[in-house]
């Protein structure tokens, strides 16, 4: 993702009939236009551990995929309740995941 690029991710949680409802709306006003398949790479440090909470507030990732490949570090920022409210994210690409 470029610099001054800001993704917005909302999770809701629906049942089956609302799933079916927004896909069905969704082929009926929206357009496919492809799918990709990623292999990601989880890293630890061996000075400090990423998985000491069950949902890791910070990561290191290589992601491998049609768009190419790619180095990631994510820190993520919760609330008072434990609940992510955003993070921020860097990456940069590489010339080989291996």
């Amino acid at each position: 993702m470029a610099k001054s690029d800001v993704e917005i991710e909302i999770r809701v949680p629906v049942n089956k009939v609302l799933f079916g409802k927004v896909r069905k709306f969704l082929k009926k006003s929206a357009k496919f236009v492809g799918k990709s398949r990623d292999t990601d790479k989880y890293y630890n440090l061996p000075i400090r551990s990423f998985l000491k909470t069950k949902h890791p507030i910070e990561y290191l990732r290589i992601r491998a995929g049609d768009r190419g490949s790619f180095i990631t570090y994510k820190y993520n920022y919760l609330n008072s309740k434990g609940k992510k409210t955003h993070a921020d994210e860097y990456e940069s690409g590489v010339e080989n995941a291996d």
